[in-house]
């Protein structure tokens, strides 16, 4: 039996073109905290059972579709609160979290023009931590060098939409394990990203 926090179909824990984020977190902060508390719990649990359940191929076709809606998510977004926070530690942050325990490695390669660079860097400042990214703000050629030092989930943000700005980024070696994603288109619905998926390595 599920509850208004625990839907059946995975993608309405996260579904950025439902806004189910804002929404949760809307939801959220008409609570007293113990009860805030209590609701994420619940949620991180039925999640996080429903991802180990899933086979290797279902798994990372979930992984790269929260992975990218938390993108759309932080372009989207108009107030970043404690409670939207808090629910992308509970979603985002346990998705991530199963993928590092698969062995799975994030690379997430995007340009998209941002007309306030300062403003890109602010939002997922706060939203990368959250969901266990770390993120990578490509404003000179520097940031590939600290690209290649980075082990975890990383989100690689060029702002500047220039053109060919990601070719030296997705050179970086790839390792078992690896999920790339690139975007060069804006973030909107039905817009392409391509994937690529390096088998984890067989134990």
């Amino acid at each position: 039996m599920t509850s208004d926090w625990t839907p059946e179909s995975l993608y309405d824990y996260f579904d950025q073109y439902a806004d189910v984020a804002s929404r949760r977190a809307a939801d959220l902060a008409t609570l007293p905290l113990d009860s805030r508390v209590e609701r994420l719990n619940e949620v991180r649990r039925a999640w996080s059972d429903r991802l180990r359940r899933l086979d290797e191929e279902g798994f990372v076709t979930i992984l790269v579709t929260v992975v990218e809606d938390l993108y759309f998510l932080g372009v989207a977004l108009e107030d970043l609160s404690r409670e939207l926070l808090a629910y992308v530690v509970a979603v985002w942050g346990t998705a991530l979290h199963e993928a590092s325990r698969r062995g799975y490695r994030v690379r997430y390669f995007v340009d998209n023009y941002w007309a306030n660079p300062d403003r890109a860097s602010a939002v997922f400042s706060l939203l990368c931590p959250a969901a266990e990214m770390t993120l990578v703000v490509a404003l000179d050629d520097e940031a590939t060098n600290v690209l290649g030092s980075l082990e975890g989930h990383v989100l690689y943000l060029d702002p500047r939409g220039l053109p060919d700005c990601l070719e030296r980024a997705l050179s970086e070696e790839r390792r078992p394990g690896d999920v790339v994603i690139e975007r060069h288109a804006a973030p909107e619905p039905g817009s392409p990203a391509h994937a690529w998926v390096t088998p984890v390595a067989s134990t």
